[in-house]
């Protein structure tokens, strides 16, 4: 029967709809008096909410009120059902904070919209994560997830996959039966825990989750729905972790994971690409252009969102997730056809798009070694700010190619530092080594990373003094530790230039410049010494240096040796 026009009662249909919609639902007691106790509350679905206890402990303590540890003086929960929705189990969990002052209080309040849309974010892409891996009609990939969460929610150790633990044993045992397809192999007393559908999943999925939702801009979330964030951030998730178990089990074979999400940017159709893939070689390359190339032979007409380009690598488990937008030139929609073509073809695709890095384009072992040696020294006390060393090594037709060391000091129980792919810096890869203690407490770290720039500079000083203000940006006091030296360097390679008469490039002249060893020398090398000597190398190629093994060229008291080993 129909309610009356005139009832003040709400369909129960409608209500729970409204509900629905809103969840997770995040709120704070309006407090006005300090000391007291703030109560922060959390609604959301009981189904996959394993592990947000914790996850909202931590954001609490980082989040909140940043540089100060709030202390949560208890909290409660509960998982509760209504009557009319049996079906649909909800919890909620609420925390007591103690404050201990108003500037305190009033900075909480000026930090909970940002942390209500973090929270909120990181629990819808949980949650979407984890139903992907409920769905029926697992594949061999998707049985490995379940496999890997069933196991996680069970042995508390279980975030790193790495060391020889026995959840590493376990989980190599039943990964080695799925790939033989013998279930006999799996022991019997192992057998009722492997749960088509798990209820519990591994905790650290929040963290997981929650660190991909910080790479996206505010820029970027602010015109997009939450809905599908939420998905973006669960499939590149999802892409990670499922391409990082194939790579243990199949670290020889490229695996690739690739999915479009259609929706509307402004009113405009537009695409969402996303790509997770994994690095064969140590030298390979593979990145945004590279991405756009194989997806503009079959949409030739649309363009990349501008600020939508998101890489994301981890170069310990050579693993690499990739998101970008495009929309057709015209801002019409795109080709059923076209579309049907991109998701069937791109993963072929991707695996004739890697390029190989030649070994030359890399900065020689022992001179990193000799700059972290250098930089350990220089962090020898707590107010020691963090230091930078960049250094150019080569250049192709669209990329310059760096490679920057920071010294930091962590201090204890501080998140560690994440770093990534950012407009036309591209990280190809990085490492953190620890290389010492202080004063037992602070642990000093070198991260390394590998930089392609793409030549939107006009120089190789612009696209160095750009990568310097990418750690600036994250980092603030940041000391750029061997900028004298290269500030020298670079008015040396000005003048040397200054000096090349046409029709010599100012490309070729960097080339030559940068190829002089030992390094030291492009600083120490007077501006004449070094035209004279470009000029006898110029010199002997153009008058056949190619044609014999070896060819020699005095001017003065200079000497120009080339020479060339013959094939064998």
């Amino acid at each position: 029967a129909c309610l009356p026009e005139d009832s003040l009662f709400i369909p129960c249909d409608v209500s729970f709809e409204t509900l629905n919609r809103a969840l997770p639902i995040v709120e704070i007691v309006d407090e006005e008096a300090a000391p007291s106790l703030l109560s922060l509350r959390v609604l959301t679905r009981e189904e996959c909410t394993h592990g947000i206890g914790l996850f909202l402990c931590q954001m609490i303590d980082e989040k909140l009120l940043p540089g100060k540890k709030l202390e949560i003086t208890f909290l409660r929960s509960l998982s509760f059902q209504f009557i009319i929705k049996p079906k649909e189990p909800l919890y909620i969990i609420e925390f007591f904070i103690a404050v201990d002052s108003l500037n305190d209080l009033k900075e909480i309040k000026k930090n909970f919209p940002r942390f209500e849309k973090e929270v909120r974010l990181t629990t819808l892409g949980v949650e979407k994560a984890r139903k992907v891996v409920l769905a029926k009609g697992h594949n061999l990939e998707e049985k490995r997830m379940i496999l890997l969460e069933n196991f996680s929610s069970l042995l508390k150790s279980a975030n790193d996959f790495d060391r020889k633990t026995l959840f590493s044993d376990v989980q190599h045992l039943l990964l080695k039966g799925l790939h033989e397809e013998d279930p006999n192999k799996i022991p019997d007393h192992l057998l009722p825990y492997i749960d088509e559908t798990p209820k519990t999943f591994d905790h650290h999925i929040f963290h997981a989750i929650d660190h991909l939702s910080q790479l996206f801009e505010d820029s970027f979330s602010r015109h997009r729905p939450l809905s599908h964030l939420s998905r973006v951030i669960s499939f590149l998730y999802l892409f990670r972790k499922m391409i990082t178990h194939s790579v243990s089990i199949r670290p020889q074979k490229r695996h690739v994971s690739f999915k479009v999400l259609p929706f509307k940017l402004e009113y405009v159709p537009t695409l969402s690409l996303l790509l997770g893939t994994n690095f064969v070689e140590g030298q390979e390359r593979f990145g945004k252009d590279d991405f756009i190339e194989v997806i503009q032979k079959y949409l030739p007409d649309t363009t990349t969102v501008p600020n939508t380009t998101l890489i994301n690598e981890e170069s310990h488990k050579g693993v690499v997730t990739l998101y970008l937008e495009m929309q057709m030139k015209d801002g019409s929609s795109f080709p059923p056809e076209a579309i049907k073509a991109l998701k069937k073809k791109v993963p072929k695709e991707i695996h004739l798009a890697f390029d190989t890095i030649k070994e030359d384009l890399k900065i020689p072992s022992d001179e990193i070694a000799r700059n972290v040696v250098k930089l350990t020294k220089e962090i020898s006390n707590t107010y020691d700010p963090p230091k930078v060393v960049i250094q150019y090594h080569n250049q192709s037709d669209t990329h310059y190619y760096f490679t920057a060391l920071l010294a930091y000091l962590q201090v204890p129980d501080e998140t560690p530092l994440t770093f990534a792919s950012e407009g036309p810096l591209t990280l190809r890869s990085s490492d953190r080594k620890v290389v010492g203690i202080l004063k037992n407490r602070y642990v000093k770290q070198i991260y390394i990373f590998d930089i392609a720039l793409q030549k939107n500079y006009p120089s190789i000083k612009a696209g160095r003094e750009a990568i310097f203000e990418y750690f600036k940006k994250r980092l603030k006091k940041v000391h750029d530790f061997n900028g004298g030296m290269i500030a020298r360097k670079y008015e040396n390679l000005a003048s040397f230039k200054a000096l090349i008469p046409p029709p010599y490039s100012d490309a070729l002249a960097e080339n030559f410049f940068y190829s002089i060893s030992p390094t030291y020398m492009q600083t120490l090398a007077t501006p004449e010494t070094l035209k004279n000597q470009f000029l006898m190398v110029s010199d002997l190629y153009e008058n056949g240096f190619f044609e014999g093994e070896r060819a020699i060229k005095t001017a003065g008291s200079m000497v120009s040796i080339l020479s060339k080993h013959a094939p064998p």
